[in-house]
């Protein structure tokens, strides 16, 4: 209908000169021989009691404790993966192993001050034996001990590097072969999300080689308007649904309510845990919609045909007068909105009196998206 062609089963709306849309008024007008072949009828809203729902949209999040960007202490280069993307991993478990030439020299400077504290202990032991028959300066006791005190310290570092790269140096020994590689583990359980480096690849301090998503651990970050804010409150049940029609709607409640107002669209973050039905995987990023209900309010009311789901939001098309020989349908905008048992329910009227096409409302969207098309 948008691009001027009839649908089997849907009635052809004819192009007359007379009907236009205004850019200016966001209204489209239309004769009654087109709203007449098109079957388009009118009606206006009455008021009920409904149950009111108020509506937000945001997307799925995951914790900072539930993500982990596994990266290097060490310079090395990439030897060898244990895992592969998608993969689920347990917390502990290996996911790469680097070469590292520098763990070599940390291993032999740590024998090395092993062998010197050594000497000097020695050294110390002489020192006082000479200081008791009055033979040794006392300075000489005195420039050893500093000089041990210096080695332990020393020997103290390497030991502590040698424990991030996860060598025991009670087990060192001269003959025994120098470790040059390391291993990286997961700090938690979760799936393997990204390798953003290959083998071979050289690996810096900070160098981020894998990350790592526990999706056990979901969230919706979801944005209500802030004349909704004092209609919400921590515990409070929400239901979830998703841009993605095969997955099917999951319930969680509001764990924690924003306390900063965004300046520019004035709305404030509901924080919302839930968990993924079984079988369906659900991912960080996707678009979702909350709907919080509020409880019974009294509501203009509809048949839920005469609602539009349009790529900027939903709306309704609405009338003063449908029984003008020239009809101007304007468009208004449903931010919130409830929807039961095949009617919905909102709060406000674009203005008193006023008619929504419950039939046919698609053919008038289709000829407003025609028309606004053609004037650009």
């Amino acid at each position: 209908m948008g691009c001027g062609e009839s649908k089997k089963g849907a009635p052809e709306v004819s192009s007359e000169k007379s009907d236009s849309i205004s850019a200016e008024e966001n209204s489209l007008t239309l004769g009654q021989s087109k709203l007449m072949a098109a079957d388009i009828q009118f009606e206006q809203a009455e008021k009920s009691m409904f149950p009111f729902r108020i509506r937000g949209n945001g997307k799925v999040t995951i914790l900072a404790n539930a993500q982990a960007d596994i990266a290097s202490p060490f310079r090395g280069t990439v030897k060898r993966f244990f895992a592969k993307e998608g993969q689920y991993i347990t917390k502990g478990q290996a996911i790469l192993e680097l070469s590292v030439p520098d763990l070599i020299q940390y291993q032999e400077q740590y024998l090395l001050l092993q062998g010197e504290l050594s000497f000097l202990r020695q050294e110390e032991s002489r020192q006082k034996a000479l200081q008791s028959e009055n033979v040794g300066a006392l300075k000489n006791l005195q420039e050893v001990q500093s000089k041990i005190l210096i080695a332990e310290s020393r020997l103290q570092s390497a030991a502590a590097m040698l424990r991030i790269a996860e060598i025991p140096s009670e087990t060192l020994v001269y003959g025994t072969p120098f470790i040059s590689t390391f291993t990286l583990k997961s700090p938690i359980s979760g799936f393997v999300s990204h390798f953003p480096v290959t083998l071979g690849a050289p690996a810096t301090e900070g160098t981020v080689l894998a990350h790592i998503n526990n999706l056990d651990d979901l969230h919706a970050d979801v944005f209500i308007y802030e004349k909704d804010i004092q209609k919400v409150k921590i515990g409070q049940s929400v239901q979830l649904t998703f841009a993605d029609s095969g997955i099917p709607p999951v319930n969680g409640k509001i764990e924690y309510i924003g306390k900063e107002l965004d300046a520019q669209h004035k709305t404030a973050m509901l924080h919302i845990p839930f968990s993924a039905p079984k079988g369906i995987i659900i991912l960080p990023e996707m678009q979702v919609t909350a709907h919080i209900e509020t409880g019974i309010q009294e509501l203009y009311t509809l048949p839920e045909s005469a609602l539009i789901h349009g790529e900027e939001g939903e709306y309704l098309f609405y009338t003063e007068n449908p029984k003008s020989e020239k009809v101007t349908i304007s468009k208004y905008p449903l931010h919130n909105y409830s929807q039961q048992n095949g009617k919905i329910g909102f709060q406000t009227l674009p203005s008193e009196g006023v008619y929504f096409p419950v039939k046919g409302a698609n053919i008038v969207n289709g000829e407003y998206k025609r028309d606004e098309m053609e004037e650009e």
